[in-house]
This record gives C-alpha cells, sequence and structure tokens, in this order.
C-alpha cells in the first residue's frame, strides 16, 4: 500500500527548491530591497520547509500504521510508537536532530516562533512564519542547509524502510 503522505512530502520540498532559487533570484538582482525580499519569501520558503518536515514525520508514522492528526516534533512520534510497544530508528535520528544543534534547529526555532492565524470560532487556521532583521543575514545560507539537510535525510530514511 502506498504511502499517502509521500506526494505532499514530495511535492513540499520541490515547493522549497523553486522558494529558494527565487529568493537567490531576487536578492541578485536588487530590484526589490533585500529586507522586503528576505521577509516575504524567506516566510515562504520556511513555511515550506516546515510543512515537508512535519509531512514526513506523518509519513513515517503512517509506515508504522499510526494515524495521528498532525505532527510538529519527532519526539511526539516516539512516545505514539512507544504506547504501541514500537520503536524506530528513524525517528530516534529525527529526535536526536530535534535535540542537538544541527540543521534542523533553525526550522524548529522559526515553528516556534510561528504565529498561528485562525478566524475566530472557526478552529481552521495557519501558522505565519516571522523572519526578522537578525534572521535575515544568514536566511539564504540557512535555506539551503535545511533544505539539503531535509531532502538528504528523506531519501536515506525511505531507502532504509524500503529495504526493510
Amino acid at each position: 500500500m502506498a504511502n499517502k503522505q509521500r506526494a505532499m512530502v514530495n511535492q513540499r520540498l520541490y515547493f522549497s527548491r523553486l522558494h529558494l532559487q527565487w529568493l537567490e533570484r531576487e536578492l541578485a538582482s536588487e530590484q526589490l530591497p533585500a529586507n522586503i525580499v528576505e521577509q516575504a519569501l524567506g516566510e515562504s520558503l520556511l513555511f515550506h520547509l516546515q510543512s515537508a518536515y512535519r509531512t514526513y514525520l506523518l509519513e513515517l508514522a503512517e509506515s508504522y500504521v499510526l494515524y495521528p492528526d498532525s505532527l510538529e516534533r519527532a519526539v511526539k512520534l516516539q512516545e505514539l510508537l512507544a504506547e504501541q510497544g514500537k520503536s524506530a530508528a528513524e525517528v530516534e535520528q529525527l529526535c536526536q536532530l530535534e535535540r542537538g544543534p544541527s540543521w534542523l534547529s533553525p526550522l524548529l526555532s522559526a515553528l516556534d516562533r510561528s504565529v498561528p492565524l485562525s478566524h475566530p470560532g472557526s478552529g481552521q487556521g495557519i501558522a505565519v512564519v516571522h523572519v526578522s532583521s537578525a534572521d535575515s543575514a544568514s536566511l539564504l545560507e540557512t535555506g539551503r542547509r535545511c533544505l539539503a539537510g531535509l531532502s538528504e535525510l528523506i531519501e536515506q530514511q525511505r531507502g532504509q524502510l524500503e529495504e526493510w
């Protein structure tokens, strides 16, 4: 049975690559002030990277026959697996990345700073990622590192799961 989340993860990684390329192009063109470009495109880049990560957690959960509504951190998936008497090396690897300084750290700290926006009483909403001027200096490099790290990790872990 195909994992329903896999296509969404791939789409979010693709969108992240597009936004990173767009950010690079716009910064190089110098047609707009860099802070405006970084704020507009940086937010969308981080949003797509976060979405790819969170959806990948759901993909992993589904591969272990767990179907949570949402996951923001690997530690929550680890708890769900433990409740079923299971453990997963892939999830442990993600937990280690979440705990220590890694390419994943800036992505998670941006997620922690995101502001949920919703219509009162609707229960529906989105999270807006705020990119501050302090983030702007290294936004491009952070985006590159996060995209490369996440893409490589997902490819490696998927390969291991397919072998298993």
